[in-house]
């Protein structure tokens, strides 16, 4: 029988340059022109909620989550700039990073990390979850949780994000109501 990879909470940040090349690996099958560096970590690393799905202690799987009082206060923050009608009430998760191995596609991971997110955040205390996309796939398994479609851009300050076209900025409200 072979192993399994654990979902787990990262609370051992050596483990991020490790997460940063993974983020690497998985997105150089996904842009026209893929990262070029060898691990890919932005100051938010440091401070954000990390989980990964590990295998023999390397992460094939990633997503992490910040909290803000406000929009502006968000990672990528000119994303969601003039889209919201109204600002969304806080505290307000940000999911971002997410990212899938690609030998480990199409396994549940993804919607796993999105699940122990949204949880996470409501446990917080956060009365809104946000997150964009431009990946057709990716915009339906965020709406499979509830997100709404609040608007499309393509203002996003990471270069390699802005070749993808619009991105569809989307909003969870919370708490839930329970089903």
């Amino acid at each position: 029988m072979s192993e399994q990879p654990e979902l787990v909470e990262v609370t051992d940040l050596s483990l991020l340059p490790a997460i940063g090349r993974l983020r690497v690996r998985a997105w150089q099958t996904e842009l026209s022109q893929p990262p070029t560096m060898e691990s890919w970590l932005d100051d938010w690393d440091a401070t954000a909620r990390h989980w990964a799905f590990l295998l023999a202690g390397q992460p094939v799987a990633a997503a992490r989550m910040t909290i803000h009082d406000s929009l502006e206060t968000l990672p990528d923050a000119p994303v969601y700039a003039g889209i919201f009608p109204e600002p969304p009430p806080g505290p307000i998760a940000s999911l971002n990073r997410l990212v899938v191995d690609p030998a480990f596609r199409r396994g549940g991971m993804g919607t796993a990390l999105d699940r122990i997110r949204i949880a996470a955040a409501e446990a917080a205390g956060c009365r809104s979850i946000v997150g964009s996309s431009s990946a057709d796939r990716r915009i339906a398994q965020l709406q499979s949780h509830g997100f709404i479609i609040v608007g499309r851009q393509n203002k996003n300050p990471q270069p390699i994000y802005r070749e993808r076209g619009l991105q569809a900025v989307l909003w969870l409200p919370l708490p839930r109501e329970q089903s």
